[in-house]
């Protein structure tokens, strides 16, 4: 998983991309990608497939070719 973020300053809009890629022999099932946010931050938005609850965005990613 590679993270990257844009740098923000209080009561900007952090933009934060997050990729997965799988290195296995195999196709990943059922892949799901956790993400705690950090304290205090302002949930958006994100992705098709993805939700939040709580401070955690879960994405559902179905599987992921090797």
């Amino acid at each position: 998983m590679v993270l990257s973020a844009t740098p923000a300053s209080q009561g900007d809009t952090a933009t934060y991309t997050i990729t997965v890629t799988n290195n296995g022999p195999a196709t990943s099932t059922n892949t799901v990608l956790t993400d705690t946010l950090p304290k205090g931050s302002v949930f958006v938005s994100a992705s098709a497939g993805c939700a939040k609850a709580g401070g955690t965005v879960t994405c559902n990613l179905g599987n992921l070719a090797n």
